[in-house]
């Protein structure tokens, strides 16, 4: 039997290890932490998708396989919801009958790619992609390619925008986290009184309208008693 060398022994590593979103890591400072994990991603385009996708990469400062991954989570549909799973390490729920679909036809691009991308994007966009896939019926190396030709980046403008957005909504959840924080016990009894006086109010009111109906009943009594007979 023919021992494995030592690539295909890391090529199965990897593959291993991004069956999952996520797994458990140990950060410098010792605390307990998670990464994520990559999906090895083999597809052929053409020359001008690759030649754009370097130099965006270089332009943001990020390697090829990161400035694809960004461009699959942010230009592909959703199509995972979150998952209320207590580890941390299965975050998103995903659609089976689109990430592994019994059946699944797919139309390829027709000309084969002058260029083949080899690069590790995170398993999310893999799955996000392998989704896509089904979804539409194209194969990886076409939706690949269009993405990285028709992906617009943010503006200046655009970018500060999200910012501000981001920070209202930070500033939101903290505002948030501060009114959910457990109430001391002067709030407690405060609200108790207060509680208390509006039921009391309640009372008095009930009591006077009822005896504002026993009056009303009283006079129209009174009223028929007064009034002769035929």
């Amino acid at each position: 039997m023919v021992k494995p060398s030592k690539h295909q022994k890391q090529y199965k590593k990897r593959k291993k290890d991004g069956e999952r979103d996520f797994r458990r890591t140990v950060q410098e400072d010792g605390r307990g932490g998670r990464r994520v994990t990559r999906a090895q991603l083999c597809v052929r385009v053409s020359l001008e998708a690759s030649q754009r996708l370097l130099e965006v990469s270089r332009e943001h400062q990020e390697t090829q396989q990161d400035m694809l991954t960004w461009m699959l989570l942010k230009g592909l549909p959703k199509y995972s919801s979150l998952n209320d799973d207590p580890t941390g390490l299965v975050p998103y729920k995903w659609k089976p009958e689109l990430l592994n679909p019994e059946n699944r036809e797919v139309k390829y691009k027709g000309t084969k790619g002058q260029k083949q991308l080899n690069l590790a994007i995170t398993s999310t966009a893999s799955k996000k992609l392998e989704c896509h896939k089904t979804a539409t019926g194209y194969s990886k190396a076409r939706i690949v390619q269009t993405l990285i030709l028709n992906y617009r980046f943010l503006t200046e403008a655009g970018i500060a925008a999200n910012k501000r957005s981001e920070e209202k909504n930070r500033l939101s959840k903290d505002g948030y986290r501060e009114e959910t924080e457990p109430p001391t016990l002067e709030q407690i009894q405060r609200c108790k009184e207060e509680l208390d006086r509006i039921l009391d109010r309640r009372e008095e009111v009930w009591d006077e309208i009822c005896d504002d109906l026993k009056e009303g009943y009283k006079e129209r009594l009174s009223q028929n008693e007064e009034e002769p007979s035929d």
